[in-house]
């Protein structure tokens, strides 16, 4: 076995992985329901990327800012998110 093959196999393994970690957060049913505040780990999941990834993209402006739900917690709305999206071209992961 090569290691292209493992790598290859490996990123596979990754992929069903956050997938499963997906419907484990209930972001899919997140976008059945009327607009709300999602956390950093339901953004962070619905995009397939990670929370460091998602705080980086914010802070370079690459997605819209957080806002500030309570004085230790901040969230983004679900439709912001998915406006970002449809900008974009991308949509959430199912």
């Amino acid at each position: 076995m090569s290691f292209d093959e493992i790598d290859y196999q490996r990123s596979e393994f990754e992929i069903r992985k956050r997938q499963r970690r997906l419907c484990d957060a209930k972001v899919c049913a997140a976008a059945e329901l009327p607009d709300r505040f999602l956390s950093q780990r339901e953004v962070a999941a619905m995009l397939g990327i990670g929370r460091t990834t998602l705080w980086r993209a914010e802070k370079a402006g690459a997605f819209p800012p957080a806002q500030m739900i309570s004085k230790r917690r901040k969230g983004w709305r679900l439709s912001v998110v998915n406006e970002h999206l449809d900008r974009k071209g991308q949509r959430p992961l199912k």
